[in-house]
C-alpha cells in the first residue's frame, strides 16, 4: 500500500485501501476461491475476462468494473516497477485490461446517464408538486 501512497501515486489512505481491496477481490475470483494465490492467476487474460469480469458485470455496474480493472492495472504496473514481472510478460495483460476498460466505458456512460435522467425526473416531479401546492393553497 506504500507504493500507492508514495510520491509517484499520491493516493490517500482511503483510496489506497480501496485499490488493495479491489485487486484482492479480483485475485480471489480468478484463483477460484482456493487458498493458493499465484501471480500467474492475475496474469492470465482468460481468467480476468471469464472467471472475474463476466460474472462481475452481471451483478455490478460497468463503472464499478472499470474501477476494479484500473486498480488491477495499477497493481500490475507496481509489479513491473519492482521488477517482480518483466514488462514483456505484462504488456499483453495490460493491453487486455485497457481493452476491457474501453469496452465498459460506453456502458458506464449509459448507466450514468440513465441514473441522472431518473434523478432529474424525480427532482422535476417534486418541484412541480410544490408549485401546484403553492398555487392551490
Amino acid at each position: 500500500m506504500g507504493h500507492l501512497k508514495g510520491p509517484e501515486m499520491g493516493k490517500d489512505d482511503k483510496a489506497a485501501l480501496q485499490h488493495v481491496k479491489q485487486v484482492w477481490a479480483i485475485w480471489k475470483d480468478v484463483a477460484n476461491n482456493t487458498r493458493i494465490f499465484q501471480l500467474s492467476d492475475l496474469l492470465n487474460e482468460d481468467n480476468i475476462r471469464d472467471a472475474w469480469l463476466a460474472p462481475f458485470v452481471k451483478v455490478w455496474k460497468p463503472g464499478t468494473a472499470k474501477s476494479y480493472l484500473g486498480s488491477l492495472s495499477l497493481f500490475l504496473d507496481f509489479l513491473t516497477t519492482r521488477k517482480v514481472v518483466d514488462q514483456t510478460t505484462l504488456s499483453s495483460v495490460l493491453a487486455t485490461i485497457k481493452r476491457l476498460q474501453r469496452s465498459l466505458r460506453k456502458r458506464a456512460l449509459q448507466a450514468r446517464t440513465a441514473k441522472e435522467t431518473e434523478d432529474m425526473g424525480k427532482m422535476f416531479s417534486l418541484v412541480y408538486e410544490k408549485c401546484i401546492l403553492d398555487i392551490c393553497t
